[in-house]
């Protein structure tokens, strides 16, 4: 392993090429000496960018190395299955594969579930007020409209009873241009005013 990480250290293989700014952003989030990777790749059939990140794990940080995220890098609409599936299998038969054939490595190919994305979770109704609240919305400081619109959001999410999970709403804002404080106080907003329509709920039962 320690020698497949110095061949991954050289830099660019076959299409694919390092990502050295990602690739420092992604190691500030890791323990420390952990192994950290970003190659991106330009899939042809579609002609947009991804990027790959692997990172190390178990003892010492490097034993092995798993690829622990794969996303784009142009345009704001999520990967399709397809799509993802395509850059793994690209990603291996390309960089991992050749860089590991003498080494006596094994390649694991490990299915993890695929969570719907947020257009999928939501109604048209619920959708479209998040849309419109992003549309609109100040980037610079939230106002009181903009919360006013926010809440219908939620309102909507409940009368639909679909719970949006804050990770998947946090990503989804983060794709949208808000600000870390911003996002922190919408998904806070969201989960105190899911909270105030269960009590109540549960009041008039």
């Amino acid at each position: 392993m320690r020698e497949l990480r110095r061949r991954l250290d050289a830099g660019s293989v076959g299409d694919w090429d390092r990502h050295p700014e990602i690739e420092e952003r992604f190691r500030k989030t890791l323990p420390d000496r952990t192994s950290a990777y970003c190659f991106t790749w330009r899939i042809p059939t579609i002609g947009r960018q991804v990027a790959v990140l692997m990172q190390g794990r178990g003892p010492g940080n490097g034993e092995d190395l798993y690829l622990s995220g794969v996303f784009p890098l142009e345009g704001r609409e999520s990967l399709g299955l397809d799509q993802h599936d395509l850059a793994v299998a690209d990603f291996r038969d390309t960089v991992v594969g050749p860089l590991s054939r003498d080494l006596g490595i094994r390649i694991l190919d490990c299915s993890t579930p695929v969570r719907p994305s947020l257009e999928e979770m939501l109604s048209p109704e619920a959708l479209s007020r998040l849309k419109s609240f992003s549309a609109v919305a100040n980037r610079a400081i939230l106002h009181e409209l903009d919360l006013r619109r926010w809440a219908g959001f939620i309102g909507q999410t409940h009368f639909d009873d679909v719970a949006v999970d804050p990770e998947h709403l946090d990503a989804w804002l983060t794709d949208e241009g808000f600000q870390e404080n911003q996002r922190s106080q919408l998904i806070r907003e969201y989960e105190s005013g899911r909270r105030l329509f269960s009590v109540y709920d549960d009041e008039r039962r």
